[in-house]
């Protein structure tokens, strides 16, 4: 059975399900629409980027494992990604999702997967920032555990990385891996791009090549915020030692 028959079935079976303020249709509209264009797939304002990466990364390879995830997620308020489970707690399931800020299907689907892996604090709000913060360590136990392989985890959380690094991420690209990188977020933006980072605070997918120019500059296409072919530098150039201030490594599998 395909995904598409997967949320067919799903929407056609009726009932509530595990979360009270949010319908099957909707969830069933918003998946249908994400297993056609991966990269619909918007954390909005929230800080549940490396779920975004994880998810649009399955829908890539395995639509059918993103499809019967959302549904048993709804129906159960619990499911596996292969032998990644994800139980999230009922502060997630009954929180009532601001529609302008995050798609339903998206809570359900990156809110879960964040808030089953934290032992202590809950997420349960667009706004939980803390609560919401994947490590390189665990987006790649969860790749891992979601059925890909080859997983590599090349990161640091304190030096930034060389352009050997990114060169590498954009072969393994090539090749066919999923590649996250770990940056800082004013390297998304032309206001903020050669700002020089202190941390990193998001996960981007490749999607595109990585190129290099005469006079040390670098262009690059990424998935993040809903959209799978964002232009970075978004206007102008962005400089080798901008982008290379604001690189700390990436996770990559196939």
């Amino acid at each position: 059975m395909g995904a598409i028959d997967t949320i067919s079935r799903f929407e056609a079976a009726g009932g509530q399900g595990s979360w009270p303020f949010i319908s099957k249709a909707e969830v069933a509209a918003g998946a249908r629409q994400r297993l056609g264009d991966a990269s619909k797939i918007n954390q909005g304002t929230s800080s549940l980027c490396g779920p975004s990466s994880l998810l649009y990364s399955l829908i890539k390879k395995k639509p059918e494992a993103y499809a019967s995830y959302i549904t048993q997620l709804y129906d159960n308020g619990a499911a596996k990604i292969g032998s990644l489970d994800v139980k999230p707690s009922s502060d997630t399931r009954n929180y009532k999702v601001p529609k302008d800020m995050i798609h339903p299907v998206d809570w359900i689907g990156l809110a879960s997967l964040r808030d089953s892996e934290n032992a202590a604090l809950r997420y349960s709000s667009v706004d939980d920032e803390a609560a919401g913060i994947t490590m390189p360590g665990r987006l790649a136990d969860w790749f891992a555990k979601a059925g890909f392989s080859g997983v590599r985890n090349v990161t640091n959380l304190v030096f930034k990385k060389s352009k050997a690094d990114i060169e590498a991420a954009d072969e393994l690209r090539r090749q066919g891996y999923r590649v996250c990188l770990f940056v800082n977020a004013d390297m998304l933006d032309t206001a903020t791009q050669n700002n020089k980072s202190i941390i990193p605070n998001h996960w981007v997918v490749l999607s595109g090549p990585v190129n290099f120019f005469t006079g040390d500059r670098i262009s690059l296409t990424i998935f993040t915020w809903g959209d799978g072919m964002r232009a970075v530098p978004q206007t102008g150039d962005l400089s080798l030692s901008s982008f290379l201030n604001n690189f700390y490594g990436y996770v990559a599998a196939t």
